[in-house]
Parts: C-alpha cells; sequence; structure tokens
C-alpha cells in the first residue's frame, strides 16, 4: 500500500506542470459533452450509449497526449519546443470547434452571428 501512495505521489508531482491544461482539458470535453447533448434533444436525435462512450475515450486519449507530450518536452529535447502547449492547442481547438457546432445547432443559426445580430438589435433599439 505504501508503494502505491509513493507512486501516485510521484505521478502527481511529475505532472504539477501540466495541471492546468489537463484541467482545461477535461472541462472541454465534459462541455462539448453538455453542449452535444442538448444539441440533440433539439433535433430530436437518439442518444445512445455507444455516442456516451466517445466521452471517455477522449479523455483517456486527450490525456495520455498531454502527459507523453509533457514527458517528451522536458526529458527528451529539454524544452527545445513547446509540445506540451501544441497539444494543449490541439485539444483545445478540437472542443472549441465542437462546442461552436453544437451551439449553432442549439441557435439555428451560427453562434457568432446570432450574439452579433443581438447586440446590433439592441443598439438599435436604443
Amino acid at each position: 500500500m505504501n508503494i502505491l501512495k509513493l507512486l501516485v505521489i510521484s505521478l502527481v508531482s511529475l505532472l504539477a506542470p501540466i495541471e492546468g491544461m489537463v484541467i482545461a482539458a477535461v472541462a472541454l470535453t465534459i462541455a462539448d459533452l453538455m453542449f452535444g447533448l442538448l444539441a440533440a434533444l433539439k433535433q430530436k436525435l437518439p442518444i445512445t450509449s455507444r455516442e456516451l462512450k466517445r466521452t471517455p475515450i477522449k479523455l483517456v486519449v486527450y490525456l495520455s497526449g498531454l502527459i507523453l507530450s509533457f514527458i517528451a518536452q522536458k526529458y527528451m529535447i529539454h524544452d527545445m519546443l513547446p509540445l506540451t502547449n501544441l497539444m494543449s492547442t490541439l485539444i483545445g481547438a478540437t472542443e472549441l470547434k465542437s462546442i461552436l457546432e453544437a451551439l449553432d445547432i442549439l441557435y439555428g443559426q451560427p453562434f457568432f452571428s446570432a450574439i452579433i445580430n443581438n447586440l446590433a438589435n439592441k443598439v438599435n433599439q436604443k
């Protein structure tokens, strides 16, 4: 039991520098799941376990990618390339694009166009 605790503590301290990236990846993935579910409900599409199990698989892939890129960056190329930042950017862009697609479905038009139109209408009313 003590060995297991020591391994967990060692792993957590090793990965502490990428804590923010891990939290952001998990938060964006969960937000994508929530907005995707809302979009599916609006379209009256069936929500199946097959579709829902993509989220934990994405989390495993994203977190593995972050951890492996961090290890390669830190211990193989000695911070010559910001691999972890690049990986985090790719994950964030992928999830944000998916969230925006779901928001487009929820609003019935491109999300940013809806915001701009609403703001323009409020300005014109004043």
